[in-house]
């Protein structure tokens, strides 16, 4: 059935949101809508069950566009349509890991329920009510993943981190790749988009898409829903802290009362005790004598080795104390075999000196045990805090270079466009230049053309004349012959 599509996705009311008197649930869904995703999770809800299994069934990708065809009429739907519809983003990145590292940095902290920076991929019970709604939402809504919606995926906190912190996404770009993917043959994407893509088929013309489906009242956000949601998520977290298996601590005393008392008849075998409480005492003496206990500078920035073999002081009182302990048990144990005997029924004078010396060791593992605990824990907290320092010292670092890198860029335009403008005169005195040339070009083509044109002339005459030369001279001695003027001559 097409009510798969639609059984973990969820609807905003913002309406109804924005007048809680939470302020960090209205604080959350105030970033949800200056990320321009307020078009596509609080649109008019609408859906055609018939309709949506028919897009799935018969949908593919063609030339960048989403095809399929419903009841014999094809439809496309295109990634300009797609944005105009729910008014998405168009610019910003397209890239979740180009998101700065400062930013998932502060994230971190900001999502934390306990103030300590949580993971990018985890529980999301470590983050506050809030920014668990938050990660629901993307994951039902935006990335429509199957599997635990208790799990926390970096590509999700990305997505979080860039909502909570303004950052521009391209979520048109990212929302229709989705979609892409929902109708790929083979693809893994989980079908979704159920009330985006019913509201889009709604719009296409002289399209029969049958009778509507009312959308669960329970999916929608609103100020109930989401008080419901704080109260079920509050619970859990207090049921998940009170099934926590906690480790059964017997007193040795009770154990050893849980023995069954020896009789006259039975003799108490004490051989193997003895031998095991010695041996327990030497070994747990030579194992605290010869463990040593590694010291290493967490300074991050240290260019040398600072590993070194030490014991601390409350290490050292701790097994005096309970070698000391130790050997007074064992001494016990020794009266305790040396006075009984097959018939002796006067134990209780050992037995209870027996007892005094293990409440007495137990005292001391426990004193013991809670010194190492807070020890570890002053250490592991000096720890945190210096490679929270050690992060902010490579922040700002991060951020010089940065400031840097803008300068550069400013400096490579300034130069860039410098060049550019060198360019562009040498190329307007070159066109003057060559224009020059030939203009020249023209005007010596023109007054050879006019030579040329003359030419014929001038040799028509010069013919002329040495025709002219050659008659005078054979006529030379005739007198009737008449003389030419004195210019013809010349």
């Amino acid at each position: 059935m097409a009510s798969s599509l639609f059984t973990n996705t969820l609807h905003v009311c913002f309406d109804s949101v924005l007048a809680m008197d939470n302020p960090g649930m209205v604080s959350m869904f105030e970033a949800l809508m200056a990320s321009g995703l307020s078009g596509f999770l609080g649109c008019p809800y609408v859906l055609y069950e018939d309709a949506l299994t028919e897009f799935f069934l018969n949908g593919y990708v063609r030339d960048g566009k989403v095809v399929s065809t419903i009841r014999g009429k094809q439809v496309e739907i295109s990634e300009e349509l797609f944005a105009s519809t729910f008014e998405l983003p168009v610019d910003g990145l397209t890239d979740l890991s180009e998101i700065p590292k400062d930013i998932v940095f502060d994230a971190r902290s900001i999502f934390s329920l306990s103030g300590e920076q949580v993971s990018t991929s985890g529980k999301k019970r470590e983050m506050k009510f809030e920014f668990r709604l938050l990660s629901d939402i993307l994951a039902k809504t935006i990335s429509v993943k199957a599997g635990s919606f208790d799990e926390v995926t970096q590509e999700k906190f990305l997505m979080m981190a860039a909502i909570t912190c303004g950052v521009a996404i391209n979520w048109n770009r990212l929302l229709f790749n989705i979609l892409k993917d929902m109708v790929t043959a083979g693809s893994r994407q989980a079908k979704g988009y159920a009330i985006k893509i019913s509201l889009l088929l709604e719009n296409v013309p002289n399209l029969e898409l049958g009778d509507s489906t009312e959308f669960p009242s329970s999916k929608i956000l609103t100020k109930k829903t989401v008080h419901r949601y704080i109260a079920v998520n509050d619970k859990v977290g207090v049921e998940e802290v009170a099934d926590v298996p906690r480790v059964k601590k017997t007193p040795v005393k009770k154990a050893v009362a849980r023995k069954r008392p020896a009789t006259v008849d039975e003799p108490i075998v004490k051989k193997k005790r003895t031998r095991v409480g010695k041996a327990a005492a030497v070994a747990t003496d030579s194992a605290l004598e010869a463990v040593p206990v590694q010291v290493v500078c967490t300074n991050f920035f240290c260019a040398s080795s600072c590993t070194k073999t030490s014991r601390p002081d409350y290490l050292a009182s701790s097994a005096t104390d309970i070698s000391a302990s130790l050997a007074a048990l064992q001494e016990s144990f020794s009266k305790l075999v040396a006075n009984q005997t097959r018939d002796s029924r006067k134990s209780g004078d050992p037995n209870s000196e027996v007892m005094c010396k293990i409440n007495h060791v137990e005292r001391v593992f426990l004193d013991s045990l809670a010194a190492q605990n807070e020890a570890f824990r002053g250490l592991f907290k000096s720890i945190r805090q210096e490679a929270q320092n050690d992060n902010n010292a490579l922040s700002l670092a991060l951020k010089a270079v940065r400031a840097q890198n803008a300068i550069l860029s400013t400096y490579l335009a300034a130069t860039q466009k410098e060049v550019k403008d060198l360019q562009a005169e040498l190329s307007q005195d070159f066109d003057e230049k060559l224009a020059d040339i030939r203009n020249d070009l023209l005007e010596f083509r023109v007054e050879t053309q006019e030579q040329l044109v003359s030419l014929p002339a001038h040799l028509a005459e010069l013919i002329a004349f040495i025709t002219k030369g050659s008659d005078e001279k054979n006529g030379e001695g005739s007198s009737s012959r008449p003389q030419p003027p004195p210019d013809d001559q010349n």
